[in-house]
């Protein structure tokens, strides 16, 4: 489903930060689209509030997933664009994920 991937290994710090990974992120897609990637079409999908902070802290949106330690609440309140529970809704994440931008 997708042409690529970012994890904490591909961080240029160490230890890695995750905010450090949306550029690295960034940069792919724009070689494999040929053009710049804009912060508004970037999703982080992530179960932590750091995750959410990522996502936010360079323009883009969060899918939260509650199924690690934080909860609903607690991922909402970190400021996720939507907080499921799991991935069973798949074919709204899927829809929300491609009309990113």
């Amino acid at each position: 489903m997708f042409a690529f991937g970012v994890y904490g290994d591909h961080a240029r710090t160490s230890p890695p930060r995750r905010e450090d990974l949306v550029p690295v992120g960034m940069k792919r897609a724009a070689r494999l689209r040929g053009r710049a990637t804009r912060a508004e079409e970037v999703v982080i999908i992530g179960d932590t509030p750091a995750d959410v902070r990522c996502a936010l802290e360079h323009g883009g949106r969060c899918l939260a997933v509650a199924t690690g330690h934080f909860s609903v609440a607690e991922l909402k309140a970190a400021g996720a664009h939507w907080v499921v529970e799991d991935l069973t809704q798949t074919d709204q994440i899927v829809e929300w994920l491609l009309n990113a931008g």
